[in-house]
Parts: structure tokens; sequence; C-alpha cells
């Protein structure tokens, strides 16, 4: 994530106290069908479909083929001690992509925090605090035990871990996911354009 820490951070304890007090904006596939090499042909996942899930897993697939350079197929939310999401692509991971997640902690209709990260590079263990999509405050709350995943030198899905404190807690999550490529300017979301996909309970 590029994350200058010269702007306001907040701990995760910090984060919770100001949203119980009410002063804060919380309103403001895992697995594809595996193929030799790691990427499945687009006619075996159904548009949208919905695969089985247990009760603080989901999973949901991602239209192939309508995007080009990056093309989402699946992505598994798992909540339990940790938020995991794990995000599958119908291409090879190239450099000068950028992987962004949006997470709904269940605090309001609007996304709460944003992370984003390229392949093969380190990261700084924070996220940003949001309101909306677009919203790009230098404000962020540290996140100690975060994991970025994401190489272009294996088949591996993409993939974020957040300890659920730095999300102080939640009963519920949802996430948004964005590809970009940035060389080309092509984007693809899952599980539309600024759309959530479904709540994970714990």
């Amino acid at each position: 994530m590029s994350a200058h820490l010269d702007a306001s951070v907040e701990t995760p304890d910090h984060e919770a106290n100001r949203l119980s007090s009410g002063t804060g904006n919380g309103d403001a596939r895992n697995e594809m069908v595996d193929s030799p090499t790691g990427y499945v042909d687009s006619g075996l996942l159904p548009a949208a479909a919905a695969a089985p899930a247990t009760a603080d897993t989901k999973v949901f697939d991602n239209p192939v083929g309508d995007s080009t350079f990056v093309d989402i197929s699946r992505v598994r939310v798992i909540h339990r001690d940790s938020v995991i999401v794990r995000v599958r692509s119908a291409v090879p991971l190239t450099a000068g992509q950028l992987y962004a997640f949006w997470i709904d902690a269940g605090h309001g209709r609007r996304p709460d925090y944003y992370v984003d990260f390229r392949p093969n590079t380190g990261f700084d263990e924070v996220l940003r605090r949001v309101r909306y999509f677009g919203d790009r405050r230098s404000r962020f709350v540290q996140c100690p035990g975060m994991r970025l995943r994401a190489d272009i030198l294996t088949s591996k899905p993409v993939s974020i871990r957040i300890p659920r404190r730095c999300l102080t807690n939640p009963g519920r999550v949802r996430v948004a996911v964005q590809f970009k490529d940035e060389s080309a300017d092509t984007v693809d979301w899952a599980a539309d354009r600024r759309t959530f996909g479904p709540w994970v309970k714990r």
C-alpha cells in the first residue's frame, strides 16, 4: 500500500472508542477449478454464480471475459479471527497492476476501510479510513499483523488478511474488489463497479 505515515494515524483501540462514542464516519473463486496453469477457461465459470460456503465464508464468482489485462474470476471472503479475502484472476498477474479492497464493517451502507497494493512489493501495516469509494483522505489505522500478497511468479490468488481488531471486531463484513492495470488503464470489479459482495458473519 502506498501510504505516507505523516498523516493522521489511529490505533484500533482509538478507532473502537471513536465509533462507540458516535463520532465516527461509519455512516459516511477460494479456489477456482484447478488447471495445469492455475487458471481456468472462462467457459467453466457461470456469470455471478454463488459457490457453496459455510456460515463464516462466502464465495462469489465474477463474469470472466468482461475485462482485458485484468479479469477477476472468483472472490472468497473468510470471517474468523481475521478477515481473509482471496481473489482469483482469469489471466496471469503482471507488474503494473494495482489491487484495491474496500471493506464495509457494518457501520453503515458505505465502505469503512480501504487498502491497495501492487504485486511483489512491500507494504505498510495500515488501513485507510474512508467514507465512500472515492475517498482518499490521509487518515490511517495501524493494523499490526495485516498481510497482503500478490505474486506474479505463482498462480496463487491475490489475498489480504486483516485481524478483526483492526476493524473494531465487526459482527459481519462485506468487501468490494478492484483490479487495475495501470499501463493499459483497464479495471475489473467484483462484485460489480463500486458494489459489495454478500455479507459474511463471524
